[in-house]
Order: structure tokens, then sequence, then C-alpha cells
């Protein structure tokens, strides 16, 4: 009689303080990067395109837009990806982005229902995306770009 084998994934690799330092310095750079990006495509939707979009479909649509290039940006620059994404690890990230994308719109909502300024639109987009920033690291960090054991 012989049993089943199963094969499960390696856990991740331990955090050394100067590597988890370094990531998230790496982190902190991309963000401040995709972060502007990602504002000043909201408030050009909200404010400058002809009759403007609703602040809720304005995130939603300036997360689309950017969000892949700083999917590719994490996995090469913070998390030094190589090679083709697995499908696993597309679904994860995809996942805490439709999460910060679904805060941000609520946010968004709540602010046009008691109506505030697009500047005040987008200071509630920033605060909804910097509350999630630091969950995202460590979900990205330890379920998104994970690395077998001895690999960092």
């Amino acid at each position: 009689m012989t049993l089943p084998v199963t094969v499960s994934s390696p856990p991740p690799a331990p955090i050394t303080p100067l590597g988890a330092a370094r990531t998230a310095r790496r982190y902190l750079a991309v963000s401040a990067v995709a972060t502007p990006a990602n504002l000043g495509l909201y408030f050009a939707l909200v404010q400058v395109q002809p009759g403007g979009l609703t602040p809720a479909a304005a995130a939603v649509v300036a997360a689309l837009v950017i969000s892949p290039a700083t999917y590719l940006a994490y996995r090469k620059l913070v998390w030094s990806r190589q090679g083709r994404s697995s499908r696993a690890e597309v679904t994860r990230y995809w996942v805490m982005t439709v999460l910060a994308v679904a805060l941000a719109t609520v946010v968004a909502h709540q602010l046009a229902r008691l109506g505030v300024s697009a500047t005040m639109h987008a200071a509630g987009n920033l605060a909804s995306y910097t509350a999630i920033w630091f969950v995202r690291f460590f979900v990205l960090d330890r379920l998104v770009f994970v690395e077998p054991a001895g690999v960092r």
C-alpha cells in the first residue's frame, strides 16, 4: 500500500531586518511614483475631462490604468522577480488591487455624497490608498511575491 504524496510550497524565506528594510525602501520608492500617477489620473478624470467622471468611476479607471505598470515595477524593482509571472501571483496581486480600489471607491462615493471639492476627493483617495499601503506591503511580501526558503 502506498500513501499519497502531497507536494506543498516551501515556507517563505525568513525576513532579515536588513532585507526587510531594503525591500520596504524599494516599495516606498515605487509607491512614491505610482501613487501620484494614480492620483493625477484620478484628478484629471474627475476635473479636466468634459463633464468629468464620477469620483467612484474615476477611482476605478485610474487604478485599472496604473495597476499593470505598478505590478511590473513592484515585481522587478522591489522583489527582484524575473521571468514569467505565475497565475497565482497575478491573481493575488489583483485581489489586493481590487480591495484597494473598492476602498477608494467607497471613500470617493461618500465624499461625493457630502459635496466636497475635487481636491478633497483626491485627498480622500490618497488617504484610502495610504490606509491599505502597510497591509498591502506585508501581503505582497508574504503571499504574492513569495520565494522559496534560501533564495533571498
